[in-house]
Formats: C-alpha cells, structure tokens, sequence
C-alpha cells in the first residue's frame, strides 16, 4: 500500500466522524414531553412531605441550594457548548432502562408505602427518619423532568451534577435511616415484622445508591458526560471557525 494514501485515509476518516458529529448537533433530540400526572404527584408529595414537618429543614434548604447551584454551574461554569439540546448519553439502552425501573421502585414507592403504613400505625420516628430520603429523591427526579422538558440548552455536566449531588446528600439521610432501623426495638407502634421490613428496606436502599454513585454515576457516566461535552464544545469551535 502506498505510505501517501495513509495520510489521505486518516484525514477522509477524521473528516467524516467531524461531519457525523456535526449532523448530530445539527439534528439534537427533542425535548421531552413530562408526564403531567407523574408530575402533579411527585409536586403533592414534595408538599406534603414539607407541610407535615416530617423532612428537616436542611434537607429543604438544600434542595433550594441545589437548585441555584445548578443554575450557577449551567451559566458560570458549563455553558451549553451549542444552542441546541445535547444528544443522549445512553441512547435507547434497555439495560440501562431496567436498572432505573427497579431502582425507582425500590427508591419511592416502597419508602412512601412505608411511611404511610407508620402513619396508620403511629410510629412518628419511623415516619421522620425514612422521609429525607424520599423527598430528596423526589425533588431529584422533578428537577431531572423540568431539565428534560426544558427547549433552552442544558450542558451534558450540569445534567450529569444533579444525581451524583442528591444521590450523595441522600446517602447522609439513609445512613441515618438505617441507624435508627438497627437501634431500635418492638413496640406497641412496631411489631417485629414491621421493624424486620423498614431494615431490610433501608439496607437495600443503601446498597442500591451507594452502588448507584461509586459504581456508575462517578467512574462510568461523569467521565462519559465530560468527554461528550468537551467534544460538543471543540465541534462546536471548528464549526463557527
């Protein structure tokens, strides 16, 4: 093979993966379209969450704090590198998919049912420490639709900081759930059984999002997200120059 034909191969390659990144930012996903319902519930939880005194006024506070943080970051720091929506990190990954659902269920609906069940019980404490959790993920997962839905462009970084920040500040809440789950005995609120089912709860949910930060979030997706942003940021400069 001629060694001058290698040059000219490299370069038509280069060439081509430019022109298909292009294409991608040229055609960016659409917004997505929340589901009103899921939404409307997840807002009415979040309140009464707040308005029956069961979540700490910290873990409020940092909701509101992440919230400007993220706002912070997307202007500051990580301006969108294009005016056009990012393209998808894991575009149509079932596996992916699969591991959100069960990790979703595993992560609201088992904790509300719990607190509800130490309601009609009248086990307050369990209610108190099981709720942080569940409002964070909650004030997670509205944040993450309201990004989704969003036509303006959010940088791939600041989509990233939203799970990794809520999944570490409520690592700190179920710690503390988890805590109170062991020390505690029976008692005429709390049957053995009651107490055996809010342990193992908070056992799996420990292990889920622990898993979920040190084994995905931090050294799979954020250095995906990077490189993808830093990307979409040198295409970007090559396309206007």
């Amino acid at each position: 093979m001629d060694a001058r034909a290698e040059p000219k191969a490299s370069a038509i390659t280069a060439n081509s993966e430019s022109q298909a990144a292009m294409a991608q930012l040229k055609q960016p996903p659409q917004p997505r379209r929340p589901s009103y319902i899921m939404l409307a519930n997840m807002t009415i939880l979040v309140l009464v969450l707040v308005a029956s005194g069961l979540v700490p006024l910290k873990d409020v506070l940092f909701a509101v704090f992440a919230s400007a943080y993220f706002v912070a970051m997307g202007k500051f720091v990580y301006p969108s590198p294009t005016k056009e929506r990012p393209p998808s990190v894991f575009p149509k990954n079932r596996l992916l998919g699969y591991y959100v659902g069960v990790a979703g269920i595993i992560a609201i609906p088992f904790p509300a049912a719990y607190i509800l069940g130490s309601f009609v019980k009248g086990d307050q404490v369990a209610m108190t420490s099981a709720a942080p959790h569940l409002f964070l993920l909650v004030c997670q997962v509205l944040t993450e639709m309201t990004v989704a839905s969003m036509v303006t462009a959010v940088s791939l970084p600041v989509r990233a900081l939203v799970p990794i920040l809520y999944n570490s500040r409520r690592l700190v809440t179920l710690s503390a759930w988890l805590e109170f789950e062991f020390a505690r005995a029976p008692s005429d609120s709390a049957s053995f059984q009651w107490i055996m089912f809010g342990r193992g709860l908070a056992t799996v949910n420990m292990a889920v999002w622990t898993f979920n930060l040190l084994g995905f979030l931090l050294p799979v997706y954020l250095p995906l997200v990077m490189r993808m942003h830093y990307d979409l940021e040198r295409l970007s400069k090559e396309h206007r120059s």
